[in-house]
């Protein structure tokens, strides 16, 4: 019987082993696509460097430096509009 108790022990220990591994796969996929999805992003808001609203070009104002990123600025030629770009270091 004492066997039967450390066998379903070791069994249940296994499980959460791998339902522990399990999810952290499932985070690393999902924080994949996160990164992914943002860098589309920011692919689409700079359009070629062409605004989406007048159809003028963007011109490069400045970076800004953080500890963990640098901010990228950019403003339209013809209606103004500012278009702030970050990217990690």
């Amino acid at each position: 019987m004492r066997d039967r108790e450390i066998y379903k022990k070791i069994q249940f220990e296994e499980g959460i082993v791998i339902g522990l591994i399990v999810v952290v796969i499932l985070g690393v996929i999902l924080a994949s696509f996160a990164v992914i999805y943002s860098e589309r992003a920011k692919v689409e808001a700079y359009n070629n460097g062409v605004c989406k609203q007048c159809g003028g070009k963007y011109e490069y104002l400045q970076a800004i430096g953080h500890r963990d990123y640098t901010t990228y600025l950019y403003r339209c030629r013809q209606c103004g509009k500012m278009l702030e770009l970050s990217q990690a270091r």
